[in-house]
């Protein structure tokens, strides 16, 4: 996602791209596992039922996608779709195998990288969204290079903001500095106006405060409720006195969460995006179930651009279910699952303490709702780094983080 933004960003202003950024991150993690397991002289210790089951279980899945391309309707952009989800076993494999991999210092790295290109991309985005000035300047093509990538932008932010809520984030970062990134997460997402990732984030931080024993890490119940209730009220009278200022920078966000409420109890009210999704549903539902070998095989990788729009390119249903369904068919969503589901079921209570864990709920949300096959890096990398940690919670937190 950020190497998309930075390839958007250096589009924009004229500067050349002699290298996809995102392949170019590939072939260093790639050689970085080359040279670990040349260190290790091949021994690589790695859990049987945790790792080893789980990987296996995802080399399947991909050896399916490659016969599904035997019978795609796409006749190039299959071929990239198959390269481009190596990517994402990439993200998987190398938490697992790079045991001496830093995870404070990778978490650090991240939430800081996410922090400096919201910071550079929202004055930017509330420009377009709210004034008429880079529209005289620029084309809608031009601007879209950029302005296009909120919602990934968005997901950026609340994956962060959901990691900073939850109990491990305060083995990352000082306490103070904990209130500061959450603040900033927390007004970058409204200032977006993504409105997937923003009800996604908020929905998990109402379950993560659920599960903590008591609020706001206090041990006594009421004076927990006194400081938050007062949290709140001071949080309140901010927002009422500063109104004017906050507004301009809330308006798209306020304005389409509008809508998207007048259009669930109101038929006649218009939503571009909800209708766009409600026509990939449509669509995706009559080729899914037009026969028994659609429904079983699906219509091959990369087949829904072709089908959908009539040009081999790229594009997908916004929906992890459906594209599965849709191109790889049942056993393709069986595969898929049963890689899942054999990585949670070793899951237990002790995983809420995590705060990788709320990070793959929030990660998962957004599979329902956005992204393609091969954008979901992060989703693959998060459930692997919540492996390493769950597996080595016994050793204590110190040794997991180092």
């Amino acid at each position: 996602m950020i190497s998309g933004i930075i390839k958007a960003i250096m589009t924009f202003v004229g500067l050349p791209m002699p290298v996809d950024f995102t392949l170019l991150s590939a072939l260093f993690l790639s050689i970085d596992i080359v040279l670990y397991s040349m260190r290790r002289r091949g021994k690589i210790d790695l859990n049987i039922k945790l790792e080893v089951i789980p990987i296996l279980l995802l080399f399947m899945f991909y050896f399916w996608l490659l016969i599904t391309s035997i019978y795609t309707a796409s006749t190039e952009y299959g071929y990239v779709k198959a390269v481009y989800f190596l990517l994402n076993i990439l993200a998987f494999l190398y938490p697992i195998i790079i045991k001496d991999f830093n995870l404070r210092r990778f978490v650090r790295w991240l939430i800081g990288l996410i922090l400096i290109f919201s910071l550079l991309f929202l004055p930017f985005h509330l420009l377009v969204s709210s004034s008429g000035l880079l529209q005289q300047l620029y084309s809608a093509e031009e601007l879209e290079v950029i302005s296009g990538h909120y919602l990934s932008l968005g997901e950026l932010a609340g994956f962060c903001l959901v990691f900073l809520i939850g109990d491990s984030a305060k083995d990352y970062f000082p306490k103070y500095l904990l209130y500061i990134l959450k603040l900033l997460f927390l007004v970058i997402l409204l200032g977006l106006g993504a409105r997937g990732p923003l009800l996604f984030a908020l929905i998990v931080v109402v379950f993560i405060l659920l599960s903590k024993r008591y609020f706001f890490g206090f041990r006594s119940p009421k004076r927990s409720l006194f400081i938050g209730g007062l949290s709140f009220l001071t949080l309140g009278l901010l927002i009422f006195q500063f109104w004017d200022y906050l507004y301009p920078l809330f308006e798209n966000t306020f304005r389409r969460l509008e809508i998207l409420a007048n259009s669930a109890f109101d038929s006649s009210t218009n939503d571009n995006s909800i209708g766009e999704r409600y026509e990939h549903f449509r669509f995706t539902s009559n080729y899914i179930f037009d026969n028994f070998f659609d429904f079983l095989f699906g219509q091959g990788v990369g087949s829904y651009g072709i089908l959908f729009k009539g040009f081999d390119v790229r594009f997908y249903p916004h929906n992890i279910v459906l594209e599965l369904l849709f191109e790889f068919g049942l056993i393709g969503l069986l595969l898929f699952g049963i890689w899942f589901g054999t990585t949670l079921i070793n899951f237990n209570i002790t995983v809420i303490r995590f705060s990788f864990f709320w990070c793959l709920i929030f990660s998962c949300l957004n599979l329902l709702k956005s992204n393609s096959l091969v954008d979901i890096r992060l989703f693959f990398g998060t459930l692997a780094v919540l492996i390493i940690v769950l597996q080595k919670s016994n050793q204590g937190e110190r040794e997991i983080l180092n």
